[in-house]
């Protein structure tokens, strides 16, 4: 078995478990590579940018955290890899293990004792440029003090017209992000569906909508004084002047994660997600 790693070095402060990973992968004589954000920590024979990495894993493994997960899951799948995340964040909804499990998780991927879990994709069309989401697109006002105002319509029939700061067409797994903080509906991973939400509407109604997976969302959208923009998982990736529309589907690319420890998605929601103040992992 080979082994892409990627660390987020802002959370694994001098790459300090990425390398206790690789000692103990060097110990057992698996074959690794690491993405070369990380290149000051190790020989040059062993980094690559992150694209070759996932081209020659046949396991792509992320120290970080949810946003981490967010970062690596394009590279993952553009080459149809599975993803590792070994939680170094606060939440770590899309982790599947801790760092105190790093050696108990090498030796069950080298027994293929673990599954696969294989998340929905959106995939976005804009302004000529193909974008791939796990968790959520935004369409919202470049300008976080104006408003926008969106038709929305879903396999072309008009669905709904919104005014405020944005509409969100989210994932499931995107439904216990920032659809969540709009009071949007959870839903659980194997559900087949879209969820199509309003953010801070200017309105006297508003209710997340939620389509079938295979539905087509058309989004058309013109900005009041202000230009519009367009964000992927949390990063900005397109900006417009004037109307523009955007198309959402369902991508052909789904993301997979490896599961280890038989922790249902009910019972990490509970866990992950009832709390008060801080979260310890």
């Amino acid at each position: 078995m080979k082994l892409g790693i990627y660390s987020n070095l802002n959370r694994d402060r001098e790459c300090k478990e990425c390398l206790r990973f690789t000692q103990l992968l060097t110990e057992r004589g698996v074959d690794f590579l690491v993405c070369d954000n990380a290149a000051d920590y190790f020989q040059k024979r062993y980094i690559a940018e992150i694209d070759s990495v996932a081209a020659w894993c046949d396991v792509f493994v992320a120290f970080g955290g949810d946003g981490t997960m967010l970062e690596v899951i394009n590279a993952c799948t553009l080459y149809d890899k599975p993803l590792l995340g070994v939680n170094m964040g606060k939440i770590g909804f899309l982790s599947a293990i801790g760092q105190s499990d790093i050696s108990i998780a090498i030796d069950k991927l080298l027994r293929g004792d673990y599954s696969v879990e294989s998340r929905m994709m959106l995939q976005v069309l804009a302004d000529g440029n193909t974008y791939y989401a796990l968790n959520e697109a935004l369409f919202s006002s470049k300008d976080n003090c104006h408003v926008v105002t969106v038709d929305i319509a879903v396999d072309g029939n008009y669905t709904d017209k919104m005014r405020g700061d944005g509409v969100l067409v989210s994932t499931p797994t995107g439904s216990t992000a920032y659809s969540l903080a709009c009071n949007g509906p959870i839903l659980s991973p194997d559900v087949d569906a879209i969820l199509i939400n309003m953010v801070c509407p200017h309105t006297l109604h508003s209710c997340p909508l939620v389509v079938n997976g295979n539905s087509t969302i058309t989004l058309t959208g013109r900005a009041n004084n202000s230009a519009m923009r367009l964000l992927i998982d949390g990063r900005i990736v397109d900006e417009f002047d004037g109307s523009i529309t955007i198309t959402v589907k369902k991508s052909s690319r789904q993301a997979k994660f490896i599961r280890m420890n038989n922790v249902n998605f009910y019972q990490k929601l509970i866990k992950k997600l009832s709390y008060w103040g801080e979260i310890n992992e």
